[in-house]
């Protein structure tokens, strides 16, 4: 049986919710976006450069908190890098 790719986010939010106390549930659904943005940034080969670096500022502002120094350096090379050639 395959599970739809709109469905998964949801499965996964159940699984989060019902492992995480009540006082971190605001912390783990935030942190879920946060992994859907980024998810969006590393697999839309239809985007953009400027669509790319408006998906990026977006992590680094609502999600800053949730990065990884890796992910914040990975992050910083895939703007610089971006081209629309």
């Amino acid at each position: 049986m395959r599970i739809p790719k709109k469905v998964i986010p949801y499965l996964t939010l159940l699984v989060v919710i019902s492992c995480v106390k009540p006082k971190d549930l605001t912390n783990a659904v935030d942190q879920l976006e946060c992994s859907t943005l980024l998810g969006e940034i590393f697999t839309d080969e239809s985007l953009t450069c400027s669509q790319i670096e408006a998906k990026i500022n977006n992590v680094e502002n609502s999600c800053g908190k949730f990065l990884t120094d890796e992910e914040k350096a990975d992050l910083a090379a895939i703007k610089e890098n971006c081209t629309d050639d």
